[in-house]
Parts: structure tokens; C-alpha cells; sequence
């Protein structure tokens, strides 16, 4: 399925951004209402759901996206200012962690793994897709019982337009190599949802952090989509 720009629709408030930069053209999808129960991770034979990140991510995951999702298939690894190189490193400590909220079945053997990538250092779709091809080996040596990796970027400002900090925006080279990167393994390696929110209010001073209240918005709106997304 071809990865789709999940636009986040709770706020209506503009953003008040300083230093833009240009858009990322991007196919948008419209998200409806989620359904009653969550049904996708167990529709589509995943038995759990592992989440790999920073600390954006949990800031996210901890805020209710549990609630919507099949909480019982889902679980998450995240420690803050893990860039690419300690995800592409197999041996590094970060692979030791226990998950949060761990699955109740094959928590220590997911059978999906979707990996949320950071580097603020790499300047270059090259740098990036060999980076990220260390870390889809890394997770294919922690763990082999993955069936599917996704790979996501950093959830990005309205438009991809910067709400006033350059980490609220993800460079068209980091699409590029997260796309390449998938294309030599299409079987099992996909391009994850290019997450959006509705507005830079929901960022902390510009991003990539969020408020309090711009969590639990995150939280729903992300839920909702993989409530009805493979």
C-alpha cells in the first residue's frame, strides 16, 4: 500500500511559524471516525505491535493511543536521543530495554516492528538510507520473527512547514531514503504513514515536543489511523 500523508483534523486554529520552509508535496489521506473496535493489527494476523523511538514517541504512545488501538497487540521501546546510529547498532544497550506495556502474546518476539527514525545530524538521502538499512539489519537480527518493518519519520508540522523550529519538518531526502530503503525489501520493509498535525499549537516551543493537551490530540489521531490501516 502506498504510504499516505495522514492529515490530523481536531484544531482549526493557523500556525504562526517563523523561518519557513518550503512545503513537502505529499498524497493526502482523509481519515474518517474509527470504528467501534479496534480491528486492524488482528484483521490483518499481527499478534503484536512493536513501536520503536525517542522521546517524541512515547510522548504519543503514553497518551492514549493504547485506548483506541488493540492495546493488548501493541507495545513500545523508546529512549530519548536515540539517532539512527544506536537504532543501526544490534549490540547497543538501547536493544536491551524492556517494552512498555508489553503484548500479551510474543511480547519478546513481535511479529511487527515499526521503527520511528532521528538523525538531526545527516544531511543527505545517501547518509540516511545507510543508516536506516543498519537498522532494519538490526532488527532483523533482535528480532527475527518480524514479519513486517515500517519505517516512519518524526511526526511533521502542518504542510511541513516549520512552526518555528527546523525539527518540526522532515527534509524531502529523509522521505527519499525511507522509501528506497523499503523498495529493495518490499515484502517485509514498508514506508510508514507520513504523520501531519493539525497545527503548530500542538507543538512545544516550535517541536518537535509536544504540550500536554497536543499529546493526547497525537495520540488520538494516530490511533485512529491504525485502527484501519495494515
Amino acid at each position: 500500500m502506498a504510504p499516505g500523508l495522514l492529515v490530523l483534523q481536531m484544531l482549526q486554529n493557523g500556525c504562526s511559524a517563523t523561518k519557513p520552509v518550503a512545503p513537502v508535496a505529499a498524497p493526502r489521506a482523509n481519515v474518517s471516525a474509527p470504528k467501534s473496535q479496534p480491528e486492524s493489527s488482528a484483521r490483518h494476523g499481527f499478534r503484536c505491535n512493536l513501536l520503536l523511538g525517542v522521546a517524541v514517541t512515547s510522548e504519543w504512545f503514553g497518551a492514549g493511543f493504547e485506548r483506541i488501538v488493540d492495546d493488548q497487540r501493541w507495545e513500545a521501546i523508546t529512549k530519548p536521543h536515540t539517532s539512527l546510529e544506536q537504532w543501526g547498532d544490534a549490540q547497543n544497550s538501547v536493544w536491551s530495554l524492556a517494552p512498555s506495556s508489553p503484548c500479551t502474546e510474543d511480547s519478546s518476539a513481535p511479529d511487527r516492528v515499526l521503527f520511528t527514525a532521528m538523525n538531526w545530524e545527516y544531511t543527505s538521502e545517501r547518509e540516511w538510507e545507510t543508516g536506516l538499512d543498519q537498522v532494519v539489519h538490526a532488527i532483523r537480527t533482535r528480532f527475527p520473527s518480524a514479519r513486517r518493518i515500517e519505517l516512519l519519520s518524526m511526526i511533521r508540522a502542518p504542510g511541513n512547514v516549520s512552526c518555528g523550529n527546523a525539527m518540526s519538518v522532515v527534509a524531502p531526502f529523509v522521505d527519499e531514503a525511507i522509501s528506497a530503503v523499503a523498495a529493495k525489501s518490499p515484502d517485509q520493509v514498508r514506508v510508514g504513514p507520513r504523520l501531519e498535525a493539525p497545527s503548530c499549537e500542538l507543538f512545544k516551543d516550535g517541536g518537535p515536543h509536544f504540550t500536554e493537551s497536543g499529546r493526547e490530540l497525537i495520540a488520538r489521531h494516530i490511533a485512529e489511523y491504525f485502527t484501519r490501516e495494515p
